[in-house]
């Protein structure tokens, strides 16, 4: 399925906006459903591999420390 070129620059422009503003606005607005949504977002988008990679990176962001 043959897309346009402009459709991939935004499709990369929102990409790059969401991995840098996603923080900052997390940061910024106290919602536990935005921090989740970064979380899932960052581990999702940077990570190469399958859960074996992705769930230590989750459980990092999500379950808090115990003790």
């Amino acid at each position: 399925m043959p897309i346009g070129r402009t459709f991939a620059l935004v499709s990369l422009a929102l990409f790059f906006v969401l991995l840098a503003g996603l923080p900052l606005l997390a940061a910024a607005i106290p919602s536990q459903a935005l921090a989740l949504f970064d979380s899932f977002f960052r581990s999702g988008s940077l990570v190469f591999g399958g859960g074996h990679v992705v769930l230590p990176l989750l459980q990092a962001e999500v379950v808090p420390p115990a003790g």
